[in-house]
């Protein structure tokens, strides 16, 4: 098995004054899985940044992660007690090693039985870890590659499926990528709109004239209209070195989408 990397965690602001397994619904992000898992609920920092390594597990490894069930992403005090309860006990069992204290009492972990965080204490309770359930041992090895880049670390070198996001407020260029494209991904599904955000970021970026007839041919844009767009978002932008041309051209077929 890799190494796992375990780096240190910094909370998002939107945990301050929070307690642990008591986060507030406004607080929390659900994303359901597109693969057949369970939904994942997460703080929107690591709901950000799940959704972005989801999809890049799916694109470049083929590998649809998804959460051991529901209760192993964001997990409430209720639930963070009632697993805590399952697999520890206050008589040691036969060849218990490992004990953890809870409520001023020395509690024993059931042996083949896998630990678990003292209730209120637990990453699950403050929305930044998930459970995978699929994790094999050369799925780990690209995760381990790739899981940092998205703002993701584990907690454990004996839990390879506990991975917690590390970043607190901090998203990853990664992560900001991919709601871009995803965000230009959607936009475009109106009119199966590859071809109409290819001419319009060569449009961004060249000094070309042509006319950009949008696939479902239901509108037409003039050159002189499509040049007047750009020219005004440029002009918002102190410095023309610094233009993002993808979000120029989702900002240009928006602008199209609501014309008559």
């Amino acid at each position: 098995m890799p190494t796992l990397p375990i780096p240190n965690v910094t909370l998002p602001a939107v945990l301050n004054g929070k307690s642990n397994g008591q986060l507030p619904s406004a607080v929390l992000w659900t994303t359901p899985s597109d693969t057949g898992g369970p939904a994942v609920t997460l703080v929107e920092p690591a709901a950000r940044a799940w959704r972005a390594l989801v999809a890049a597990a799916l694109e470049h490894y083929s590998w649809p992660i998804r959460a051991t069930s529901t209760a192993d992403s964001y997990r409430s005090y209720a639930q963070q007690e009632a697993l805590f309860r399952a697999r520890y006990r206050t008589t040691k069992p036969d060849g218990a090693t490992e004990s953890r204290t809870w409520q001023g009492r020395q509690w024993w972990l059931v042996p083949g039985k896998a630990s678990a965080a003292v209730p209120g204490t637990s990453n699950h309770g403050w929305g930044i870890a998930v459970d995978i359930a699929n994790v094999t041992t050369d799925r780990l090895r690209w995760l381990t590659t790739a899981a940092w880049i998205y703002g993701w670390g584990w907690e454990l070198q004996s839990e390879p499926w506990h991975m917690r996001y590390t970043l607190g407020d901090a998203i990853p260029a990664a992560v900001l990528v991919y709601e871009q494209e995803n965000e230009m991904s959607e936009l475009g599904q109106q009119w199966d709109g590859s071809y109409a955000i290819k001419r319009l970021e060569s449009l961004c970026q060249m000094d070309e004239t042509y006319t950009v007839t949008l696939p479902d041919k239901s509108k037409r844009v003039e050159t002189n209209d499509l040049v007047k767009a750009v020219n005004t978002l440029i002009a918002r932008t102190a410095d023309p070195i610094e233009i993002d041309y993808k979000r120029l051209a989702v900002e240009i077929i928006a602008a199209v989408a609501e014309r008559p």
